[in-house]
Protein backbone atom coordinates (compact mmCIF):
# COMPACT_ATOMS: atom_id res chain seq x y z
CA UNK A 1 0.00 0.00 0.00
CA UNK A 2 1.50 3.38 -0.98
CA UNK A 3 2.26 6.20 2.11
CA UNK A 4 -0.65 8.52 1.81
CA UNK A 5 -0.34 9.92 5.48
CA UNK A 6 2.12 12.83 5.03
CA UNK A 7 -0.28 14.29 2.01
CA UNK A 8 -3.72 13.52 4.44
CA UNK A 9 -4.89 11.91 1.42
CA UNK A 10 -6.86 8.10 1.55
CA UNK A 11 -5.72 5.66 -0.34
CA UNK A 12 -6.74 4.20 -3.76
CA UNK A 13 -9.97 2.44 -3.74
CA UNK A 14 -11.57 2.71 -6.74
CA UNK A 15 -10.49 2.92 -10.24
CA UNK A 16 -13.02 4.68 -12.91
CA UNK A 17 -11.96 3.26 -16.76
CA UNK A 18 -13.46 5.11 -19.66
CA UNK A 19 -13.48 2.20 -21.95
CA UNK A 20 -14.30 3.41 -25.10
CA UNK A 21 -15.33 7.41 -26.06
CA UNK A 22 -17.73 5.28 -28.92
CA UNK A 23 -21.50 5.35 -28.51
CA UNK A 24 -24.37 4.33 -30.37
CA UNK A 25 -26.81 7.43 -29.09
CA UNK A 26 -25.61 10.86 -29.01
CA UNK A 27 -27.15 12.79 -26.17
CA UNK A 28 -26.82 16.57 -26.72
CA UNK A 29 -25.70 17.14 -23.07
CA UNK A 30 -22.84 14.19 -23.28
CA UNK A 31 -19.78 15.45 -21.63
CA UNK A 32 -17.96 12.92 -23.98
CA UNK A 33 -16.19 13.32 -27.04
CA UNK A 34 -17.68 11.33 -29.74
CA UNK A 35 -15.27 9.44 -31.35
CA UNK A 36 -14.01 5.35 -31.43
CA UNK A 37 -11.33 4.93 -29.80
CA UNK A 38 -11.24 1.72 -27.56
CA UNK A 39 -8.61 1.18 -24.47
CA UNK A 40 -5.81 -1.59 -25.52
CA UNK A 41 -7.33 -4.80 -23.84
CA UNK A 42 -3.82 -5.25 -22.65
CA UNK A 43 -2.57 -2.17 -21.40
CA UNK A 44 -6.20 -2.42 -19.29
CA UNK A 45 -5.30 -5.97 -17.97
CA UNK A 46 -1.76 -5.25 -16.64
CA UNK A 47 -2.97 -1.76 -14.98
CA UNK A 48 -5.91 -3.34 -13.02
CA UNK A 49 -3.10 -6.08 -11.78
CA UNK A 50 -0.78 -3.48 -10.90
CA UNK A 51 -3.94 -1.08 -9.49
CA UNK A 52 -5.07 -4.43 -7.10
CA UNK A 53 -1.81 -4.71 -5.66
CA UNK A 54 -1.69 -0.79 -4.83
CA UNK A 55 -5.05 -1.44 -3.40
CA UNK A 56 -7.42 -0.81 -5.57
CA UNK A 57 -10.51 -3.23 -4.61
CA UNK A 58 -13.11 -1.85 -7.66
CA UNK A 59 -13.59 -0.57 -10.89
CA UNK A 60 -16.47 0.93 -12.59
CA UNK A 61 -16.01 1.39 -16.38
CA UNK A 62 -18.34 4.32 -17.98
CA UNK A 63 -17.96 5.25 -22.03
CA UNK A 64 -19.07 6.10 -24.36
CA UNK A 65 -21.26 3.12 -24.28
CA UNK A 66 -18.76 0.56 -22.02
CA UNK A 67 -20.35 -2.53 -23.58
CA UNK A 68 -19.33 -1.33 -27.30
CA UNK A 69 -15.88 -1.92 -26.25
CA UNK A 70 -14.66 -5.04 -28.49
CA UNK A 71 -13.08 -6.74 -25.88
CA UNK A 72 -16.17 -5.89 -23.06
CA UNK A 73 -16.64 -9.42 -22.16
CA UNK A 74 -12.77 -10.30 -21.44
CA UNK A 75 -12.78 -6.92 -19.59
CA UNK A 76 -14.94 -8.11 -16.98
CA UNK A 77 -13.22 -11.61 -16.72
CA UNK A 78 -10.90 -10.24 -16.20
CA UNK A 79 -11.66 -7.81 -13.74
CA UNK A 80 -13.26 -10.60 -11.94
CA UNK A 81 -10.25 -13.06 -12.30
CA UNK A 82 -8.33 -10.64 -10.38
CA UNK A 83 -10.44 -10.34 -7.16
CA UNK A 84 -11.84 -6.81 -8.02
CA UNK A 85 -15.42 -6.18 -7.82
CA UNK A 86 -16.71 -4.10 -10.86
CA UNK A 87 -19.68 -2.39 -11.69
CA UNK A 88 -20.64 -0.51 -15.31
CA UNK A 89 -22.77 2.48 -16.87
CA UNK A 90 -24.82 1.58 -19.62
CA UNK A 91 -28.01 3.03 -21.61
CA UNK A 92 -29.20 -0.31 -22.04
CA UNK A 93 -29.64 -0.73 -25.87
CA UNK A 94 -27.07 -3.75 -26.10
CA UNK A 95 -27.37 -4.98 -22.27
CA UNK A 96 -29.00 -8.35 -22.90
CA UNK A 97 -25.79 -9.34 -25.22
CA UNK A 98 -23.48 -9.48 -22.09
CA UNK A 99 -25.85 -10.93 -19.56
CA UNK A 100 -24.45 -14.29 -19.71
CA UNK A 101 -21.13 -13.03 -19.38
CA UNK A 102 -22.63 -11.21 -16.26
CA UNK A 103 -23.88 -14.35 -15.32
CA UNK A 104 -20.92 -15.72 -14.99
CA UNK A 105 -19.04 -13.16 -13.05
CA UNK A 106 -22.26 -12.42 -10.73
CA UNK A 107 -19.82 -12.67 -7.64
CA UNK A 108 -17.99 -10.40 -8.96
CA UNK A 109 -20.69 -7.59 -9.92
CA UNK A 110 -21.76 -5.05 -7.20
CA UNK A 111 -23.87 -3.05 -9.86
CA UNK A 112 -25.04 -2.03 -13.23
CA UNK A 113 -26.03 2.22 -13.19
CA UNK A 114 -28.86 2.56 -15.67
CA UNK A 115 -28.72 6.02 -17.50
CA UNK A 116 -32.23 7.67 -17.32
CA UNK A 117 -33.60 11.09 -18.63
CA UNK A 118 -37.15 10.91 -17.89
CA UNK A 119 -39.54 8.82 -15.97
CA UNK A 120 -41.63 8.33 -19.34
CA UNK A 121 -40.83 6.90 -22.71
CA UNK A 122 -42.01 10.43 -24.26
CA UNK A 123 -39.11 12.34 -21.98
CA UNK A 124 -36.83 10.26 -22.00
CA UNK A 125 -36.81 9.26 -25.81
CA UNK A 126 -37.13 12.69 -26.30
CA UNK A 127 -33.46 13.14 -25.41
CA UNK A 128 -31.80 9.69 -26.52
CA UNK A 129 -33.91 8.63 -29.59
CA UNK A 130 -36.98 6.45 -30.16
CA UNK A 131 -37.29 3.31 -28.71
CA UNK A 132 -34.41 3.85 -26.17
CA UNK A 133 -37.01 3.60 -23.35
CA UNK A 134 -38.53 0.08 -23.70
CA UNK A 135 -34.53 -0.83 -24.56
CA UNK A 136 -33.56 0.23 -20.88
CA UNK A 137 -36.92 -1.02 -19.20
CA UNK A 138 -36.42 -4.64 -20.85
CA UNK A 139 -32.85 -4.41 -19.49
CA UNK A 140 -33.69 -3.75 -15.80
CA UNK A 141 -36.19 -6.34 -16.33
CA UNK A 142 -33.30 -8.43 -16.84
CA UNK A 143 -31.56 -7.89 -14.25
CA UNK A 144 -34.23 -8.35 -12.09
CA UNK A 145 -34.09 -11.65 -13.49
CA UNK A 146 -30.90 -12.31 -12.94
CA UNK A 147 -31.01 -11.03 -9.77
CA UNK A 148 -28.00 -8.27 -10.95
CA UNK A 149 -27.89 -5.35 -8.29
CA UNK A 150 -28.49 -1.63 -10.21
CA UNK A 151 -29.15 1.61 -10.06
CA UNK A 152 -30.30 4.88 -12.16
CA UNK A 153 -28.33 8.15 -13.38
CA UNK A 154 -29.48 11.27 -14.01
CA UNK A 155 -27.94 14.19 -15.31
CA UNK A 156 -30.30 17.05 -13.73
CA UNK A 157 -31.00 19.91 -16.35
CA UNK A 158 -33.71 22.31 -16.71
CA UNK A 159 -35.66 18.99 -18.83
CA UNK A 160 -35.25 16.98 -16.05
CA UNK A 161 -35.39 18.73 -12.56
CA UNK A 162 -38.50 18.74 -11.95
CA UNK A 163 -38.96 14.57 -12.80
CA UNK A 164 -36.52 13.90 -9.63
CA UNK A 165 -38.87 12.30 -7.13
CA UNK A 166 -40.93 10.55 -10.51
CA UNK A 167 -37.32 8.82 -11.23
CA UNK A 168 -36.95 7.71 -7.95
CA UNK A 169 -40.71 5.94 -7.81
CA UNK A 170 -40.18 4.36 -11.33
CA UNK A 171 -36.42 3.06 -10.29
CA UNK A 172 -38.20 2.37 -6.99
CA UNK A 173 -41.00 0.05 -8.28
CA UNK A 174 -38.66 -1.83 -10.97
CA UNK A 175 -36.20 -3.08 -8.62
CA UNK A 176 -33.16 -0.32 -8.29
CA UNK A 177 -31.59 0.07 -5.22
CA UNK A 178 -29.97 3.77 -5.71
CA UNK A 179 -30.79 6.73 -7.80
CA UNK A 180 -27.72 8.84 -8.33
CA UNK A 181 -27.79 12.55 -9.72
CA UNK A 182 -25.33 15.08 -10.86
CA UNK A 183 -25.61 18.52 -12.26
CA UNK A 184 -25.16 19.11 -15.54
CA UNK A 185 -22.17 20.31 -17.26
CA UNK A 186 -22.15 22.59 -19.82
CA UNK A 187 -20.04 21.54 -23.09
CA UNK A 188 -20.94 25.16 -24.75
CA UNK A 189 -22.18 28.67 -23.99
CA UNK A 190 -25.30 27.60 -25.84
CA UNK A 191 -26.09 24.49 -24.16
CA UNK A 192 -25.12 26.25 -21.06
CA UNK A 193 -28.00 28.77 -21.60
CA UNK A 194 -30.28 26.27 -22.71
CA UNK A 195 -29.93 23.55 -19.96
CA UNK A 196 -27.85 24.47 -17.17
CA UNK A 197 -29.36 24.61 -13.43
CA UNK A 198 -28.65 28.45 -11.80
CA UNK A 199 -26.80 28.21 -8.35
CA UNK A 200 -30.37 28.31 -6.39
CA UNK A 201 -31.80 26.30 -9.26
CA UNK A 202 -29.07 23.33 -8.07
CA UNK A 203 -29.85 23.90 -4.75
CA UNK A 204 -33.04 23.78 -4.49
CA UNK A 205 -32.72 20.46 -6.67
CA UNK A 206 -30.35 19.28 -3.70
CA UNK A 207 -32.86 19.77 -1.39
CA UNK A 208 -35.76 18.00 -3.34
CA UNK A 209 -33.51 14.67 -3.79
CA UNK A 210 -33.28 15.11 0.07
CA UNK A 211 -36.85 15.08 0.42
CA UNK A 212 -37.21 11.87 -1.64
CA UNK A 213 -34.73 10.02 -0.13
CA UNK A 214 -36.33 10.61 3.59
CA UNK A 215 -39.43 9.49 2.13
CA UNK A 216 -38.56 6.36 -0.25
CA UNK A 217 -37.13 3.57 0.99
CA UNK A 218 -34.44 3.76 -2.09
CA UNK A 219 -31.53 5.54 -1.88
CA UNK A 220 -31.42 9.52 -3.83
CA UNK A 221 -28.57 11.14 -3.74
CA UNK A 222 -25.84 13.37 -5.90
CA UNK A 223 -23.15 11.25 -6.61
CA UNK A 224 -20.74 14.21 -7.70
CA UNK A 225 -20.74 17.45 -7.79
CA UNK A 226 -23.21 19.20 -5.20
CA UNK A 227 -23.15 22.03 -3.33
CA UNK A 228 -20.27 22.57 -0.81
CA UNK A 229 -19.78 25.64 0.55
CA UNK A 230 -17.51 25.18 3.30
CA UNK A 231 -13.44 24.30 2.75
CA UNK A 232 -12.41 20.77 2.50
CA UNK A 233 -12.82 17.77 0.34
CA UNK A 234 -15.83 17.07 -2.06
CA UNK A 235 -15.14 14.36 -3.78
CA UNK A 236 -13.67 11.08 -4.27
CA UNK A 237 -11.58 12.47 -6.40
CA UNK A 238 -10.07 15.17 -5.08
CA UNK A 239 -9.95 12.48 -1.54
CA UNK A 240 -7.55 10.93 -3.41
CA UNK A 241 -10.01 7.47 -2.99
CA UNK A 242 -10.55 7.40 -6.77
CA UNK A 243 -8.74 7.55 -9.93
CA UNK A 244 -9.63 7.32 -13.32
CA UNK A 245 -7.98 6.09 -16.44
CA UNK A 246 -9.29 6.99 -20.12
CA UNK A 247 -9.70 5.22 -23.22
CA UNK A 248 -6.00 6.30 -24.50
CA UNK A 249 -4.26 4.73 -21.71
CA UNK A 250 -4.20 7.74 -19.30
CA UNK A 251 -4.55 8.32 -15.50
CA UNK A 252 -6.29 11.25 -15.30
CA UNK A 253 -7.87 13.09 -11.86
CA UNK A 254 -11.18 12.19 -12.32
CA UNK A 255 -13.71 10.82 -14.70
CA UNK A 256 -15.99 13.59 -14.83
CA UNK A 257 -12.96 16.20 -16.77
CA UNK A 258 -11.98 12.70 -19.28
CA UNK A 259 -12.37 13.77 -22.69
CA UNK A 260 -14.49 16.32 -22.08
CA UNK A 261 -16.24 17.64 -25.20
CA UNK A 262 -14.51 21.23 -26.75
CA UNK A 263 -12.32 21.52 -23.90
CA UNK A 264 -8.78 22.85 -24.30
CA UNK A 265 -7.06 22.01 -21.28
CA UNK A 266 -5.39 18.45 -20.50
CA UNK A 267 -4.39 19.47 -16.97
CA UNK A 268 -6.03 16.91 -15.10
CA UNK A 269 -3.79 14.00 -17.15
CA UNK A 270 -1.03 13.01 -14.91
CA UNK A 271 0.28 10.04 -16.73
CA UNK A 272 1.12 7.91 -19.79
CA UNK A 273 0.39 4.50 -18.40
CA UNK A 274 2.13 2.95 -21.27
CA UNK A 275 5.37 4.68 -19.76
CA UNK A 276 4.62 5.20 -16.22
CA UNK A 277 3.72 2.66 -13.34
CA UNK A 278 0.00 3.02 -11.40
CA UNK A 279 2.16 3.43 -8.45
CA UNK A 280 4.26 6.56 -9.88
CA UNK A 281 0.44 7.94 -11.63
CA UNK A 282 -1.05 7.55 -8.45
CA UNK A 283 1.36 9.78 -6.53
CA UNK A 284 1.30 12.25 -9.40
CA UNK A 285 -3.06 12.22 -8.52
CA UNK A 286 -2.56 12.58 -5.44
CA UNK A 287 0.06 15.78 -5.61
CA UNK A 288 -2.52 17.01 -7.69
CA UNK A 289 -5.87 16.21 -5.71
CA UNK A 290 -4.10 18.23 -3.17
CA UNK A 291 -3.51 21.20 -5.35
CA UNK A 292 -6.73 21.46 -6.55
CA UNK A 293 -8.11 21.53 -3.10
CA UNK A 294 -6.17 24.27 -1.84
CA UNK A 295 -7.01 26.27 -4.84
CA UNK A 296 -11.02 25.63 -4.37
CA UNK A 297 -10.31 26.90 -0.61
CA UNK A 298 -8.86 29.64 -2.03
CA UNK A 299 -11.51 30.44 -4.09
CA UNK A 300 -14.06 30.10 -1.26
CA UNK A 301 -12.30 32.40 0.72
CA UNK A 302 -12.07 35.15 -1.87
CA UNK A 303 -15.80 34.47 -2.03
CA UNK A 304 -15.90 33.00 -5.89
CA UNK A 305 -19.31 31.87 -6.43
CA UNK A 306 -18.66 28.79 -8.92
CA UNK A 307 -16.42 27.30 -6.15
CA UNK A 308 -19.28 26.27 -3.95
CA UNK A 309 -20.26 23.61 -6.92
CA UNK A 310 -16.60 21.47 -7.06
CA UNK A 311 -17.51 20.00 -10.45
CA UNK A 312 -18.12 23.26 -12.02
CA UNK A 313 -15.13 24.65 -10.25
CA UNK A 314 -12.57 21.74 -11.88
CA UNK A 315 -13.88 22.31 -15.06
CA UNK A 316 -13.15 25.61 -15.38
CA UNK A 317 -10.26 25.60 -14.22
CA UNK A 318 -8.87 22.41 -15.89
CA UNK A 319 -9.89 24.43 -19.22
CA UNK A 320 -12.96 22.54 -19.79
CA UNK A 321 -15.31 25.29 -20.32
CA UNK A 322 -12.97 27.69 -22.19
CA UNK A 323 -15.96 30.26 -22.55
CA UNK A 324 -16.22 31.00 -18.82
CA UNK A 325 -14.05 33.07 -16.67
CA UNK A 326 -10.49 33.65 -18.03
CA UNK A 327 -8.98 34.57 -14.63
CA UNK A 328 -9.88 30.96 -13.77
CA UNK A 329 -8.35 29.72 -16.40
CA UNK A 330 -5.25 31.03 -16.64
CA UNK A 331 -4.87 30.13 -12.72
CA UNK A 332 -5.45 26.67 -14.06
CA UNK A 333 -3.26 26.58 -16.29
CA UNK A 334 -0.19 28.53 -14.02
CA UNK A 335 -0.37 25.92 -10.97
CA UNK A 336 -1.56 22.20 -13.17
CA UNK A 337 1.86 23.61 -15.15
CA UNK A 338 3.75 24.32 -12.33
CA UNK A 339 3.25 20.83 -10.85
CA UNK A 340 3.38 18.99 -14.11
CA UNK A 341 5.17 20.36 -16.98
CA UNK A 342 4.29 19.25 -20.91
CA UNK A 343 7.03 16.58 -21.00
CA UNK A 344 6.52 14.92 -17.43
CA UNK A 345 2.68 14.49 -17.94
CA UNK A 346 2.40 12.34 -20.55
Amino acid sequence: MPDTASSNLLPVKRLTVGLTNLCNLDCDYCLRVAETEHLDFDLLSDALEQARDYGVMAVTYTGGEAILHPRFRDVIRRTAALGLSYSFVTNGWHFPKIAPTLVETKNALYRVFFSLDGATEEAHDAVRGQGVFRKVMAAMALCRFHGFPFGVNMTVTKRSVASIEAIAVLSARLGADVVQLMHMLPTSEAYDRKLSLTPDERRAAEREALAVNAILKIQVQFAAGSSMPAPGTPCVSLSGETVNLDCRGRLTLCCTLSDFRNAVGEGDIVADLRTTSFREACERVHRLALTQRERRNAALAEGQLDAEFPCHFCTRTFDKAAWQTPALVQLGRATTSSLFPATARL
